[in-house]
């Protein structure tokens, strides 16, 4: 784990992965409040679309109803 100043925050945290060779993100989908929150935010977009290895978007709100189960 690493502290560092830098910007925009997607291009920071490629560079980052780049840098450590990582073989995976995870990150947190951006929170707060948003007309449609279950919209993804730029920085979320940038890691996808820039990501040189696989993304993992973490919801930080538990969902109240599941669309599936595995019954």
């Amino acid at each position: 784990m690493a502290a560092e100043w830098d910007a925009p925050a997607y291009d920071a945290i490629v560079r980052r992965a780049h840098k450590i060779k990582a073989d995976l993100i995870v990150a947190d989908g951006a929170s707060g409040t948003h007309v449609l929150p279950s919209l993804m935010r730029l920085t979320d977009w940038e890691l996808v679309r820039l990501s040189p290895v696989p993304l993992l978007l973490v919801k930080s709100r538990p969902y109240r109803a599941p669309r599936f189960s595995w019954r």
